[in-house]
């Protein structure tokens, strides 16, 4: 089996990671990763989220459970993006782990395992909250960045800061913010209600690169496995999330990769 080799296999890696659940990571990695395949990278992604992996559904994709006389979980492909969720180590008995593969030290193992088609770039929706399955995939796969998701509320402060200082003294470049669920539209009189606080110091002198809103559109292309980036009416969305890619882009030249 191939090592994962980011000079061979991965040109790229990023992190897509929130100090804690329920900021919405999971929906923005699928479009930064939608964003890089528009803009003509080759594309993949990996549902590390153990706990509650949900890239496959949110591509509309199946992944099957690793047979027990299988050791390797093979990337899939939708949209032209392969993917790979952790899920396949999840026993067929809804909400039931199978504890003896879900440790960090076997995971490691299948991680190293895993044979990617040569991609530009690997997008790894990192899971909230289990520091050991976090150390274990930083220290597996070495990424290049990071991307920080958060809401604008004063409870996420101390778990995005905590989380931010982990990824730093494990030497990983926080690439920039990401403010999720920032507004409110009324559908029925337009009302903007805005909750964005403008203050880049209450996130740790880490730049804000986009702001998103509560949109219905997010909610409705999550429900039908399509990322929103490929939908040609929600264009203000659309080009968000293309300027997060082309950050990402940016990075991936300046390290001469």
């Amino acid at each position: 089996m191939k090592t994962v080799n980011k000079n061979e296999f991965v040109h790229q890696i990023y992190l897509v990671s929130s100090g804690k659940g329920g900021q919405g990571k999971s929906t923005i990695a699928v479009n930064i990763a939608a964003a890089l395949l528009l803009r003509g990278n080759r594309v993949g992604i990996l549902d590390a989220d153990i706990y509650g992996p949900a890239i496959p559904r949110l591509l509309g994709a199946h992944i099957p459970i690793l047979p027990p006389d299988k050791k390797t979980p093979l990337p899939m492909q939708n949209f032209g993006i392969q993917i790979l969720s952790l899920e396949s180590l999840v026993s067929d008995r809804p909400g039931v782990l199978m504890r003896e593969k879900a440790n960090p030290g076997t995971m490691e193992r299948l991680m190293r395992q895993i044979e990617w088609n040569n991609l530009d770039f690997l997008i790894v929706d990192l899971p909230s909250g289990a520091r050991d399955i976090q150390d274990m995939i930083v220290k597996t796969l070495t990424p290049d960045g990071a991307v920080i998701v958060t809401t604008p509320h004063q409870a996420c402060r101390e778990d995005v800061r905590q989380h931010v200082c982990m990824l730093q003294q494990q030497g990983v470049p926080i690439i920039g913010l990401v403010e999720n669920m920032v507004s409110w539209c009324c559908e029925k009189c337009g009302h903007v209600e805005s909750f964005y606080t403008g203050s880049t110091d209450r996130w740790c002198q880490i730049e804000t690169i986009a702001v998103l809103p509560m949109e219905r559109s997010i909610w409705k292309s999550s429900q039908k496995g399509v990322p929103l980036v490929f939908d040609p009416v929600d264009t203000d969305l659309g080009q968000t999330f293309d300027r997060i890619a082309t950050r990402l882009e940016y990075k991936h030249i300046e390290t001469g990769c």
